[in-house]
């Protein structure tokens, strides 16, 4: 595997079509750290469901029922 630059790639297809290779976990996980929600294969745009993952992992500490 040998590093890439971000400028070769012209949108989302080409970042999903580069990472296939790798694995398809590899490549679903580029766009939605969810395992089992599917990936839009149409517009290859990422799901917000990831970024709430991340949020409420991040403000975990500030949850007053932990």
């Amino acid at each position: 595997m040998k590093l890439v630059r971000g400028t070769q790639f012209n949108g989302n297809r080409d970042v999903y079509k580069f990472l296939q290779p790798m694995g398809q976990d590899v490549a679903h996980a580029a766009f939605s750290l969810v395992p089992s929600e599917p990936v839009d294969l149409q517009n290859f745009q990422p799901d917000m469901s990831s970024d709430m993952l991340v949020a409420r992992i991040q403000n975990y500490a500030n949850n007053p029922s932990t």
